[in-house]
């Protein structure tokens, strides 16, 4: 595990997508789909927050058992209400 990954090592300093923009803070974990990332999600208004951010790797991107297996994850987390839990806001 990685505390703070090099440019080469995150997927990038910013990662976007049509609605958030995320700054990568540093590797938590990897496993078989991909890695999580401490990650800072910051919006236009100056509003930011501290957020736990996994990354599907880049040869499953277009795999469509892989890209299932991750929103069935998705759909039993947020199942769960816990505070020791992470919530899942989204999937992009």
């Amino acid at each position: 595990m990685s505390t703070n990954p090099t440019p080469a090592q995150a997927p990038t300093a910013q990662l976007r997508d049509h609605r958030r923009r995320f700054r990568v803070l540093s590797e938590i974990a990897e496993g078989a789909f991909g890695k999580v990332y401490l990650a800072e999600q910051l919006a236009g208004d100056g509003f930011s927050r501290v957020v736990a951010l996994k990354i599907l790797r880049d040869d499953l991107m277009q795999d469509v058992g892989a890209i299932a297996a991750l929103q069935r994850e998705c759909e039993h987390v947020r199942a769960l209400d816990h505070p020791n839990v992470l919530r899942v806001d989204g999937v992009h």
